[in-house]
């Protein structure tokens, strides 16, 4: 979760958007590793200088609720942790959060393409390609216990312009030199 907290520095450090004073990081409290997400959020935040909240929710219909509390406070932002509840419910998630005006960075591209704001996350090309490669390899008689286990090398960052000017956001040019993706 640390590339998401140094990317939000980032867009506040060089944009000329409002500086978010409180990150929240939504987190499904039922997920076995929320309780070390939450941790390493606010260890992140801390380390930066940030001040974070915990958001928990339990299932889609705890989006709203969540943001509308959340988006009453002032110069907030949000950082998504990758979960299959925010995947699944991606689009919900995305209109509440666009709803509230609250800026959110997500793990996954599918977010911002779905017109969340940012994403910064793992390229998932990458290990679907290899997946290929791998089962070539079995089937070539090779045994799976020999076989490494890979991380992801490639991440990505992608902006969704259309959503920055929807919440009053300038993305300087600084910034969109280094995203991956600009989605219009």
């Amino acid at each position: 979760m640390r590339p998401h907290l140094r990317i939000d520095v980032e867009l506040r450090r060089i944009g000329q958007s409002p500086a978010s004073k409180l990150i929240g990081v939504l987190i499904n409290a039922t997920a076995d590793q929320s309780a070390q997400q939450a941790r390493d959020a606010e260890e992140s935040a801390h380390s930066l200088g940030l001040e974070s909240r915990v958001l928990e929710v339990r299932s889609e219909q705890d989006f709203d609720p969540v943001l509308i509390a959340f988006g009453k406070l002032t110069d907030v932002s949000l950082l998504v942790s990758a979960d299959p509840v925010f995947i699944a419910g991606r689009e919900k998630l995305v209109t509440a959060a666009n709803r509230y005006r609250i800026p959110a960075i997500y793990g996954r591209r599918d977010f911002a393409a779905a017109g969340g704001l940012a994403s910064y996350g793992a390229n998932l090309a990458e290990p679907y390609r290899l997946m290929g490669t791998y089962v070539g390899r079995i089937l070539k008689g090779e045994k799976v216990a020999n076989l490494p286990v890979l991380q992801p090398t490639r991440f990505e960052l992608v902006i969704n312009k259309s959503t920055a000017k929807a919440l009053d956001i300038v993305l300087p040019p600084s910034l969109l030199a280094i995203t991956d993706e600009v989605i219009e």
